[in-house]
């Protein structure tokens, strides 16, 4: 599937302190769906994927798999706790761990 983009925005209130819009591309498996989340800031891009178990599992991992300008040696996993997707605008969680390679 192709890239889901709107009037997304993407904050970081936390230790990022960087803002900026957001495009996720979505692929899916009978078992799991990936959300490629790409967030472009003044600082840099970070990259997210985040696995979504299409039944059974609870929680939502998320790892950052790649980041340019500030975010090129960004480190980051944890879970995606609110994924309010039907919402106007969208919202989404994420709760764990960063920090510098």
């Amino acid at each position: 599937m192709g890239a889901s983009r709107g009037p997304a925005t993407a904050r970081s209130p936390g230790r990022l302190h960087d803002s900026g819009p957001t495009a996720d591309y979505r692929t899916q498996t009978p078992e799991t769906i990936f959300i490629r989340r790409v967030i472009t800031g003044a600082k840099g891009t970070i990259t997210f994927v985040i696995k979504i178990p299409t039944a059974g599992a609870v929680g939502e991992p998320w790892t950052i798999t790649s980041g340019t300008g500030t975010y090129a040696k960004l480190q980051g996993r944890g879970y995606q706790v609110v994924d309010n997707y039907t919402g106007t605008p969208a919202t989404f969680v994420l709760t764990g761990t960063v920090s510098q390679a």
